[in-house]
């Protein structure tokens, strides 16, 4: 895009070249350092762009070549302006709108989040907002790596994450953890040198198994442990072969820990619920906005007593990746009237099953293993209640520093 709008401002011609020494043309041309590009072979000759300011000097070597040529076409801001001299105020609104594009461009206009499941794309920009990441920053003032690391410091199962500036656009490409590969422990440049990092237990649970890469196991199976508590520890001493101490490492913890865990469960239903039955009246508004200003273009104001307001909106974009701080959209007010309802018993059933078949999908969409399903479902006079226990089995564990007294009271023992 820069080489375009820098092609479009110096202004170039598209030139054709005949003769026979056509080779020997470009050979001299390449010796003088003349910019050409996007040459084609035509019929004893050659088909390419270059810039209009370099036209004259093509004079000695078209003498030296005997080539002659022919301009088919000229584009960009010179020839312009010079079609346009006698219009001075079409001119000046060139240069203006010129100068306001080229100033807009060097901020974010649109913010997007690709790869996202269980976090909103709004969830990711308020977050980023509160980092002074936001909408009308300067480019300049993004730093895309700190952002990455912001990000996956906050947010524990992304497992994977990056930050690119594109036009006056940042795109967040990320992934979730919703397989069963492992816990996320990021890489090892994340980690401070020669600091030990712990796999801490970040739910109560019976452990089912333990596998240990890198450091020293603190659990066993059928062990029970609470959050917090260490499950792979990121220290270890090394002794020697009379088992005296010699000194003590720092690592960080790595391996697979899978516990029993218990989810409680508790979902109630009003029998009675309120339902929105619409009258059919509604009204549209065209909506114009500038970043947080908003126009509502109509006829006549909302005088119905209850409605619901849709909203549609679309970010104005100029060449793909180009946008501006301006959306255009409709905004739709539907009336309606609230009567009150009886589920049947039948109804209030089918709805607890729903809600716990959501529940227990989302558990396998994060990779977790449901062992037992003991959830009951009651249906009252006045409302419907599902209880019980989930019992899963499922990886546990986030890393931790080590902390930094321990640490420290290590690093003096062995001196």
């Amino acid at each position: 895009m820069i080489v375009r709008l820098l092609n479009y401002i110096f202004g170039y011609i598209v030139a054709e070249v005949y003769g026979e020494k056509k080779e020997r043309f470009i050979n001299l041309i390449r010796g003088r350092q003349i910019s050409i590009w996007k040459i084609t072979d035509i019929e004893n000759g050659y088909r390419f762009n270059m810039y209009a300011k370099d036209f004259k000097l093509l004079k000695d070597i078209l003498r030296k070549t005997r080539m002659k040529i022919r301009i088919k076409e000229r584009y960009g801001l010179p020839f312009l302006l010079f079609k346009y001299r006698k219009r001075k105020v079409f001119l000046l609104g060139i240069l203006t709108a010129f100068i306001i594009c080229y100033g807009m461009s060097l901020f974010v206009w649109d913010i997007s989040v690709e790869g996202n499941y269980s976090y909103t794309k709004y969830e990711i920009i308020d977050f980023l907002k509160e980092n002074n990441v936001y909408h009308g920053m300067k480019k300049d003032d993004v730093d895309c790596e700190t952002i990455e690391k912001q990000i996956r410091n906050n947010y524990f199962d992304i497992t994977w994450v990056s930050v690119e500036l594109k036009g006056t656009r940042l795109i967040v490409h990320m992934r979730e953890n919703y397989d069963d590969e492992g816990l996320k422990t990021g890489e090892m440049s994340e980690y401070e040198d020669g600091k030990g990092y712990m796999l801490v237990s970040n739910k109560d649970a019976v452990i089912e198994s333990i596998i240990t890469r890198t450091g020293k196991p603190a659990v066993k199976k059928g062990q029970q442990v609470a959050a917090g508590d260490v499950l792979i520890d990121g220290k270890f001493d090394i002794q020697g072969d009379y088992e005296e101490y010699i000194r003590t490492e720092y690592v960080v913890a790595d391996g697979d820990v899978y516990g029993r865990v218990v989810y409680s469960y508790n979902e109630e239903i009003e029998r009675e619920y309120i339902h929105k039955k619409y009258t059919g009246n509604e009204k549209t508004y065209t909506r114009i906005r500038l970043n947080d200003n908003s126009i509502e273009l109509g006829i006549g104001g909302i005088d119905y007593e209850k409605y619901d307001k849709i909203e549609e909106e679309s970010q104005i974009s100029i060449a793909g990746d180009f946008y501006i701080p301006v959306y255009t959209g409709k905004i739709i007010y539907r009336e309606y009237e609230n009567e009150r309802l009886k589920y049947s018993d039948e109804e209030l059933k089918e709805l607890e099953e729903l809600k716990l078949s959501y529940f227990l999908e989302n558990l396998l969409k994060k990779g977790i293993q449901i062992e037992e399903n003991n959830v009951t479902i009651e249906v009252g006079q006045e409302k419907a209640v599902a209880y019980g226990n989930i019992i899963t089995i499922e990886k546990i564990g986030e890393l931790k520093p080590v902390p930094e007294n321990e640490q420290e009271t290590q690093g003096g023992n062995t001196q």
